[in-house]
């Protein structure tokens, strides 16, 4: 039996070093897959780079472990495990992990063999954000700096709400952005009554 399936979850860029990413440790998905080679499937384990292994994710020995031997006979066992199940588990980690990447890297391996049963629990994004120019093409095209020319004109507070911000921080978010200069300063207040 040919089985595909997907663990951990999909990045979304922000920017040129920033990105999105959720939590997904990619541990169920790895533990089906542990399955289906018990049973004597053969797997393509489509994997975020960041995600947990099918069997590798075992394959550390406990320092503190409180029998140490007991550990090493853990260890043992578990390379057994990996060395009967290797030649039909095919590890594919995405190249760059982003939701194209996954949707891309899907589809190759789908097309590249027969496949009896598809599981996927990968966590994708179902947000991603515009793409924004680089700093230095922000720069030429807005030379005063002081509202890049990405947020001109479209409030920043629309791309805020879909992040899913409590209620109490998408007015002041809104209203902030909105704004292309700093609020002016406002004076101390004077003290009313006798001095």
């Amino acid at each position: 039996m040919n089985v595909v399936v997907t663990g951990g979850g999909t990045i979304a860029p922000i920017d040129d070093v920033r990105l999105m990413t959720n939590v997904s440790s990619g541990r169920f998905a790895a533990a089906i897959t542990e399955a289906f080679l018990e049973k004597g499937a053969t797997v393509a384990h489509i994997h975020s780079l960041s995600a947990q292994l099918p069997i590798w994710r075992f394959a550390q020995f406990a320092l503190d472990a409180s029998d140490p031997p007991a550990e090493l006979l853990r260890l043992a066992r578990l390379r057994q495990k990996w060395l009967s199940a290797r030649d039909r588990l095919q590890l594919v980690p995405l190249r760059i992990g982003t939701v194209a990447d996954y949707a891309t890297t899907l589809e190759q391996v789908l097309h590249s063999q027969p496949i009896d049963v598809v599981v996927l629990p990968m966590a994708v994004a179902d947000f991603e954000p515009a793409p924004h120019a680089r700093q230095d093409q922000l720069r030429h095209r807005n030379p005063d700096r002081r509202v890049p020319p990405h947020r001109q004109g479209d409030p920043l507070d629309s791309r805020l709400v879909s992040l899913g911000l409590p209620g109490r921080f998408q007015a002041p978010v809104a209203r902030r952005s909105a704004r292309a200069d700093p609020p002016p300063r406002r004076s101390p207040a004077k003290p009313t009554g006798p001095t």
